[in-house]
């Protein structure tokens, strides 16, 4: 107990997605055994319940998009979500140039142990690995990921390099020609994005999967409609060096100075003081 004059502290939800509409499309999207899907279906009802009184008890709810913060609006019209996306501290490349020494490589970056992270692989693999291989390029995936899925994935695509997991992203990073962001299913704010963007990778993704970076299409980002384009431009853009370079220079340039974390704390530390005041 608190005593009686003392100010009553202020819960806050720290949200990393919304979680109800992230599993429910997980659920609607699996394709596999029936009956995990039935499982995914009753997975995203407990999850939209815990979810929506999580929000309802909170004094402060943050969201790391302003695609989210909408979301947990519309789910409780008295939440105001503070938008808060991610700071970030890794490795910081201030130049590079892409050219013909680069290797004809792809990466993608991620933690492949939740459902939906793989099946957004698969669906990019399906399509992309066979491609890239007649084009004599390659596709890398680095990440942390079950040691069954691994020897899964390289059953299914002997092509593809999987690295698993990697303590420095940056010396990979600087031997590719993309970053890829293939998921069509998750929402979210993609971290991934910040590490290639920093240390100067191209970026190619998936329209719509990249909510909260200041990227725009074709000046500081590939964007494409589905994987299939998403594959082709990809390949395209894999020898256009001034293309490659062009996005790596004006994505490092909208991120350079938006995301670090003192100033995501002042703006969280001073939506508690104001709460905390009322």
């Amino acid at each position: 107990m608190f005593p009686p004059h003392a100010p009553q502290p202020a819960l806050v939800y720290l949200s990393h997605n919304h979680e109800s509409s992230v599993r429910r499309l997980t659920a609607l999207e699996f394709r596999g055994n029936p009956v995990k899907r039935l499982a995914l279906k009753r997975e995203a009802g407990k999850v939209a319940r815990l979810e929506a009184r999580l929000v309802a008890d909170s004094d402060i709810v943050t969201a790391n998009t302003a695609e989210d913060a909408a979301l947990f609006h519309a789910g409780n019209p008295a939440c105001a979500p503070l938008i808060v996306t991610p700071g970030y501290e890794g490795p910081v490349l201030r130049a590079r140039t892409i050219d013909a020494s680069t290797p004809r490589r792809v990466t993608i970056l991620g933690s492949f142990g939740w459902i939906a992270k793989q099946m957004n692989l698969e669906a990019f693999l399906t399509v992309a690995a066979p491609a890239f291989a007649a084009a004599g390029a390659e596709i890398e995936i680095l990440g942390t990921m079950p040691e069954d899925y691994m020897a899964k994935i390289r059953r299914a695509w002997p092509t593809v390099l999987v690295r698993g997991r990697y303590d420095d992203v940056a010396p990979y990073l600087a031997d590719t020609r993309l970053g890829i962001v293939p998921e069509q299913t998750g929402g979210g704010f993609k971290h991934k994005v910040l590490s290639y963007a920093f240390c100067r990778a191209p970026v190619a993704a998936l329209e719509g999967s990249v909510a909260g970076m200041p990227l725009i299409p074709d000046e500081s980002i590939l964007c494409a409609p589905d994987m299939n384009r998403l594959t082709e431009r990809c390949l395209a853009a894999l020898d256009d060096f001034y293309l490659l370079n062009r996005l790596q220079d004006n994505a490092f340039k909208a991120v350079e100075t938006a995301f670090d974390w003192a100033d995501r704390g002042r703006v969280l530390a001073d939506a508690i003081r104001t709460r905390m005041t009322k």
